[in-house]
């Protein structure tokens, strides 16, 4: 917070010496010389500007905004986002959720229907809960309808390990 009251301090010492600067300028020049001192403050105030906001983004912290959020929360994101990817028929972004070891092995996105061949029936899908075994492998409950004959829908639950590698979940398959 510190630094962020000496910014401030130090933004408001720069305006009132734009100020100062500014009513010395109107005053003792000429017509066309004011123009020309104008453009200068408007371009230092843009470089203000600019400073402020990078300021600003500097004081934010870098890197992966998930390490702010619990791992459940995270992996209810990114399970979801899987899932609804798997609902569209979108298998390429389905797999980019599967673990770097698997897509090493399954390099090609669409040979991944053969783990997740009945999801293109499915209706709905959701994540349920999440549960972690520890700090890198998680358990999460999907429920999934899928239409049954005259009409009628079902639903039904899934478990899907999820393991964290190289501070990023994923799902895991064995195959």
């Amino acid at each position: 917070m510190k630094s962020k009251h000496n910014m401030v301090y130090n933004l408001q010492n720069f305006m009132q010496s734009l100020k100062t600067y500014s009513a010395n300028v109107k005053g003792s020049a000429k017509p066309a010389m004011r123009i020309k001192a104008g453009a200068k403050v408007f371009n230092v105030l843009g470089i203000a500007f600019v400073a402020l906001v990078l300021s600003a983004c500097a004081s934010q912290p870098f890197g992966n905004a998930d390490n702010e959020r619990s791992d459940e929360a995270v992996i209810t994101e990114r399970a979801q986002a899987r899932l609804d990817a798997l609902i569209a028929g979108d298998l390429p972004a389905a797999w980019s959720y599967t673990s770097p070891g698997y897509r090493q092995r399954v390099s090609n996105p669409m040979h991944y229907s053969a783990v997740v061949g009945g999801s293109g029936a499915w209706t709905a899908a959701a994540v349920d809960s999440v549960t972690c075994d520890s700090d890198e492998s998680c358990t999460v409950r999907v429920l999934i309808t899928y239409p049954l004959l005259n009409g009628v829908e079902n639903t039904k639950p899934l478990k899907e390990r999820w393991i964290k590698f190289e501070g990023e979940w994923w799902i895991f398959h064995r195959r």
